[in-house]
């Protein structure tokens, strides 16, 4: 250990900020806990010495009740301390900076816990496939829509049974998953005296908490996406371009707070209308009643992809926020949790092939098949659409006031399907 370093390798300066902070509880618990420490040395002594004392339950409860708030608070402590790693907290740096970290920075995959690497099989262990692995890191696994309800193969013709028009981008998702990660790899971990090891109790993720983590990281990003833009000064604005859907950090303080919420509500997921958000829509990750956040397998396999924006320079270059295996992830999971979602972008990819290939085209034909009124019905063409150029099957052409669209060969594959 370095010199001027105390416990854990924390610089002592640092050290003594930490126990400052639980100075109070620390100072509260004392008394008790040698009390509790005295009872239960005394306990085992009578135990070990076969002697036949009454022992007040209420004493034994008092105890296990002053040992868990003492082992609670140790907990903390380590963890301030950078005994396990946490997500950055965004809030404490200026992104207009050279000097600041990096968007990205803990949520690559260099940085999350992943299956090791082929060299490094050995220390995997023995079990067909992945999935135990990936729940080990990840897990325990929640389950998607379909699992949950059951898709009922009778439909009405209504959009709500789509995705929200106003689901403008999907890559916000990733950026859900890779902070949802980072939370679980640093969550807290229990184990009760007594029980085998490997049995572990696991701090739970709220979806509250989840929801503040994703905005710090959200804002950062887009004010450091616009800093790179800066500093390119090559006139092409593609951090702007691959912000879309991020909310702005600094600006009008109501319309900071509009792009607050909207954002926390539509792309990490609601607080009242637990399971609405696209997230848990898509079934890559799961809630339950109490706002518990969960990964479900298939989550955990899609976060785990390589990323064009998060882990490569490939975005700079040419756009894409997705690489393609990704793309057809994303497609395949439509398809497995909102069948409605998959018809009706083969029905999009039908319509423009067939040469309905201009804005209102589009939206006269989807208001004669749904009956929509005109403002629900130009949200889901551009909310649609914006989704399927992202994933790659439908390519926008603007001609001055003009707008096209037309198929790519993912999208004529789609059609063909």
């Amino acid at each position: 250990m370095d010199e001027g370093e105390g416990i854990l390798g924390v610089r002592n300066e640092e050290w003594e900020k930490i126990i400052a902070e639980f100075k109070e509880p620390l100072m509260m618990i004392d008394g008790p806990l040698k009390m509790a420490n005295l009872f239960a040395q005394t306990m085992a002594n009578a135990k070990s010495a076969e002697l036949d004392v009454k022992i007040p339950l209420g004493a034994e409860e008092w105890a296990e009740v002053v040992f868990a708030r003492w082992f609670e608070l140790m907990g903390k402590i380590a963890k301030a301390s950078g005994a396990r790693n946490r997500l950055l907290d965004r809030e404490l740096y200026e992104p207009l900076s050279d000097n600041s970290p990096d968007w990205a920075e803990g949520l690559t995959l260099e940085d999350l816990p992943r299956i090791l690497d082929d060299d490094e099989v050995d220390y995997i262990p023995d079990v067909d496939d992945s999935s135990e692995i990936l729940e080990g890191l990840y897990g325990p696994f929640g389950d998607e829509p379909g699992m949950m309800f059951g898709l009922s193969e009778m439909e009405t013709k209504k959009l709500e049974r789509r995705l929200s028009g106003q689901y403008n981008r999907l890559f916000p998702v990733k950026l859900v998953l890779r902070t949802a990660a980072s939370l679980i790899a640093s969550r807290d971990e229990y184990k009760f005296i007594g029980q085998e090891d490997g049995e572990y109790e696991y701090e739970e993720i709220l979806l509250e908490d989840l929801r503040k983590e994703c905005l710090k990281v959200a804002q950062y990003a887009k004010s450091r996406f616009k800093w790179i833009d800066a500093r390119a000064r090559s006139g092409i604005s593609m951090g702007e371009r691959l912000s879309v859907g991020l909310p702005d950090r600094k600006g009008e303080a109501k319309k900071v707070r509009k792009q607050a919420e909207r954002f926390v509500s539509q792309f990490v997921g609601s607080v009242r209308n637990k399971g609405q958000g696209l997230p848990f829509e898509l079934g890559l990750l799961s809630v339950d009643d109490e706002g518990e956040v969960l990964f479900t397998e298939n989550g955990v396999r899609f976060m785990l992809l390589s990323n064009p924006l998060f882990d490569t320079l490939d975005a700079w270059r040419d756009g894409e926020s997705f690489s393609e295996e990704e793309k057809l992830f994303l497609i395949k999971m439509i398809h497995r949790n909102v069948p409605d979602e998959f018809a009706f972008m083969q029905q999009l990819v039908g319509w423009i092939g067939d040469g309905h290939d201009r804005p209102k085209m589009i939206e006269e034909k989807i208001s004669a098949e749904y009956g929509s009124n005109v403002t629900e019905t130009s949200l889901v063409r551009s909310g649609t659409l914006a989704r399927m150029i992202e994933l790659g099957l439908v390519s926008r052409i603007q001609s001055g006031r003009n707008v096209t669209y037309s198929l790519t060969e993912n999208g004529k594959r789609l059609r063909s399907n």
